[in-house]
């Protein structure tokens, strides 16, 4: 029986050509499209899922209002890690992320490049999030100021084909970085992207070094660090952001505690419903995601219609083959 089907089928095909081929390529060119938009949304849907335990990490948010100017940002003030770690009991980690205004010189014998992606982190970094060392231990990455780990990209920028590990590299003409461990490239649905990644304790020492221990970055006014927890569970964070306000009264400056609030974000909403002043790189917005899909239901049922329209066009022209097949018993489904 599927032999005979089969075989009208292609009898159909070939003596309706040109019917044919609109019918199944308006079909084809609808589901396409369809299926090209459901990966871009599935994808915009997956932005930092590819960490274990993205859905124990959160990014501390600042809302300050000031004078009637309000400000919305990702950073807080530098010394706050080390003390919801050292107040709170439910933060199993804290880290911070830091990354100069102007873009640093690295040199590499007589090459010069200008880095954008050159970031500081706390050794935590490694235990938070998962950005896995191709050469080198995630335990001593960090353990010396004076290091930097590289992604595979950069390594191959840098050294080609040579052994990175142990190599230096010229920091702003002023120092000399190790390099202790290359990284895996970080995925495209990452809310944010490294090249290089360094101990924030070379960039604190170099501030000390400057201003001493009265810097803008042991006070509680400069917002200049990303700041990531990482708690039990949901239920942690509900319970931690209870406790933000009297944190607010504790330790922030009276001038400007008064419109200050800090919040919690799952680091998995980041990407499509975090856009603030300050953001490590520009968000998508989750308005898209719901257009897109849209846009790809609505494509597909036009590309159905259309052929489901087509076929019940053709239809009279097969009243004989229907005919006959009822005549020698075929049942109706």
């Amino acid at each position: 029986m599927f032999k005979n089907y089969l075989k009208i089928a292609l009898r159909n095909l070939k003596k309706n050509a040109v019917y044919s081929s609109i019918n199944i390529a308006g079909l084809a060119a609808g589901m396409a499209c369809c299926i090209l938009i459901t990966l871009y949304v599935l994808h915009e849907l997956s932005y930092d899922k590819f960490h274990q335990r993205s859905g124990r990490i959160f990014r501390v948010r600042l809302d300050l209002d000031l004078n009637g100017v309000l400000y919305r940002e990702p950073s807080i003030p530098f010394p706050a890690a080390e003390a919801f770690a050292r107040d709170f009991p439910e933060v199993e980690k804290a880290m911070r992320f830091y990354r100069n205004d102007d873009f640093p010189m690295i040199e590499i014998g007589d090459r010069k490049f200008i880095e954008e992606r050159f970031f500081f982190a706390d050794a935590a970094v490694f235990e938070i999030f998962d950005f896995p060392l191709l050469e080198g231990d995630t335990k001593t990455a960090f353990s010396e100021p004076n290091s930097v780990v590289l992604t595979e990209d950069m390594a191959r920028k840098y050294f080609g084909e040579a052994d990175p590990l142990g190599q230096t590299l010229r920091y702003q003409k002023q120092l000399d970085l190790k390099v202790t461990g290359v990284a895996k490239n970080v995925p495209n649905n990452a809310h944010f992207k490294f090249d290089f990644l360094a101990p924030l304790q070379f960039q604190l020492n170099l501030w000390e070094g400057q201003s001493g221990p009265s810097g803008r970055h042991n006070q509680w006014f400069w917002t200049g660090a990303w700041t990531y927890l990482l708690l039990p569970d949901q239920n942690a964070a509900q319970n931690l952001a209870s406790k933000f306000p009297a944190f607010v009264t504790k330790y922030f400056p009276d001038r400007i505690k008064g419109g200050l609030t800090l919040s919690l974000q799952p680091l998995t909403s980041i990407h499509l419903h975090s856009r603030l002043d300050n953001e490590i790189q520009p968000n998508s917005h989750i308005l898209y995601v719901y257009i897109f899909s849209a846009i790809a239901l609505l494509i597909l049922v036009i590309a159905c219609i259309n052929f489901v329209n087509l076929s019940t066009a053709q239809s009279g022209t097969r009243a004989k083959e229907v005919g006959v097949r009822k005549v020698v018993g075929a049942e109706k489904s």
